[in-house]
């Protein structure tokens, strides 16, 4: 009787051993995944990163500081003249930007006319 309760014993503690073992490997296979995740999360947060530092760069030249001081503020360099057109044209000509590409003399036609 005592060696069948102590293969019993065995038994039931093999069983319990299996099924520790197999929840802790599922738990890795879980952490692993996750690990996977965040890596990836990584490298798209390092390749946006990258990108912002491009365009810090950008912004930070002096191209950019001289093209959007032209564009926004209407200035120019010494010697130019600079064209300042009123609020009306300038939606009239954004308009027929959007449509079919005019021709130039219609375009400035536009511009004079309208």
């Amino acid at each position: 009787m005592k060696p069948r309760i102590l293969s019993l014993l065995i038994l039931i503690g093999g069983i319990l051993a299996i099924i520790s073992f197999s929840s802790s490997i599922r738990s890795l296979l879980k952490k692993d995944d996750l690990f996977i995740q965040k890596e990836e999360k990584l490298e798209e947060l390092k390749n946006k990163n990258w990108q912002l530092e491009q365009t810090l760069k950008e912004v930070q030249s002096k191209e950019f500081i001289e093209k959007e001081a032209r564009e926004k503020l209407g200035m120019g360099k010494n010697g130019e003249i600079v064209v300042i057109l009123s609020e009306s044209k300038n939606q009239k000509i954004k308009k027929s930007k959007n449509q079919k590409e005019l021709e130039n003399w219609k375009k400035w036609y536009n511009l004079f006319f309208y």
